[in-house]
């Protein structure tokens, strides 16, 4: 098994264009894994960002805090109107983190809003998974030579 088929993956933001508001966050739930990527892409970015950073629960839905050194706004990196097709990354060590994240992306509403999605990336996993719906896809290939 190749090590990226020992990774589950799954969708934290669907592709939405956001003006004025806050993406809708999907809950990640990354119970069993050691180790969390989030790639978040942006589409057009006819508005920058007014927000980006990750957040954690230790119960599903609620009480979600944020996650210290998770925040694009801490040091004004946020990504700016004009960044189209560009990649933001989270590297979550899960050892001492709450099972629950979510992120955070909102844009400015002075344009025609923001393109976004974000994919996380579970890995290191306790057990790993087996088949495309363990892997957190709906179907896969897989191409041996």
């Amino acid at each position: 098994m190749k090590q990226s088929q020992a990774m589950k993956y799954v969708q934290a933001i669907a592709p939405a264009v956001v003006d004025g508001a806050t993406a809708t966050a999907i809950e990640v739930d990354t119970l069993g894994f050691e180790y969390l990527t989030i790639v978040v892409q942006l589409g057009v970015m006819d508005d920058a960002l007014t927000a980006l950073k990750l957040t954690e629960s230790d119960v599903s839905g609620s009480g979600y805090t944020d996650v210290d050194d998770a925040d694009f706004s801490s040091d004004s990196t946020l990504p700016t109107a004009g960044e189209d097709g560009k990649n933001f990354g989270f590297h979550v060590n899960l050892q001492n983190r709450k099972r629950y994240m979510k992120v955070v992306a909102a844009a400015g509403a002075t344009g025609a809003g923001a393109a976004i999605a974000a994919l996380a990336i579970l890995s290191e996993a306790k057990i790993v998974p087996s088949d495309a719906a363990s892997r957190g896809l709906t179907r896969e290939v897989t191409v041996v030579s």
